[in-house]
């Protein structure tokens, strides 16, 4: 499930991508105005309603600044009761109760402008490119990294993972990886699938 409770690019590019790899099966609400929403699928029109959310395993979170508390309750209640996996894309620095859930308090960013390669601790090829770059100050107990730039002075965790109860979290924080889908220079496609 794709859940954008505002129009965000950057869930729109991961959702193309995953939308083009025969593995996932992709329902989406994006809210586009006050009491207005583009759906595809059969989504839940709330993230508090957890019987609805018992289809999916995963849902994947545009713009989560713009998140309502019962909405972030809902998605905690989704990973520890159900063991799903949440995914924020943040698109923009900003406070919100979505802060509560990713563990973090303090953020750090990089907005210098020139495009780093992120790739994957794990040292699989898939990587992206961004230049607007966040992350925690402090990585959240028990969280490890997934991903890092690579060729720059920053070797923070960009994409960092966190398990809650049975399920886990997954936030990224390359504010505008969308911007760089290159092919000639980025798996952006891969790595989202990955």
């Amino acid at each position: 499930l794709f859940f954008d409770a505002r129009p965000s690019w950057m869930s729109t590019f991961v959702r193309r991508a995953v939308e083009r790899d025969a593995r996932f099966v992709v329902s989406s609400r994006v809210v586009t105005s006050r009491n207005v929403s583009t759906n595809a699928g059969r989504p839940p029109a709330r993230l508090d309603d957890l019987a609805a959310l018992e289809l999916f395993d995963a849902v994947v979170v545009g713009a989560p600044d713009a998140l309502s508390e019962r909405d972030v309750a809902g998605l905690e209640a989704f990973m520890r009761r159900r063991g799903g996996s949440v995914v924020l894309l943040l698109d923009r620095r900003a406070t919100g109760p979505y802060e509560r859930l990713a563990g973090v308090t303090t953020w750090v960013g990089d907005s210098s402008g020139k495009p780093a390669s992120i790739a994957p601790a794990s040292g699989d090829s898939a990587t992206m490119r961004a230049a607007e770059l966040l992350w925690p100050a402090r990585l959240p107990d028990g969280a490890d990294a997934v991903a890092a730039p690579r060729d720059t002075a920053v070797r923070a965790p960009v994409v960092w993972r966190l398990p809650v109860g049975a399920g886990r979290l997954v936030t990224s924080g390359a504010l505008d990886a969308w911007r760089f889908r290159d092919r000639a220079v980025s798996t952006f496609d891969r790595f989202w699938q990955s």
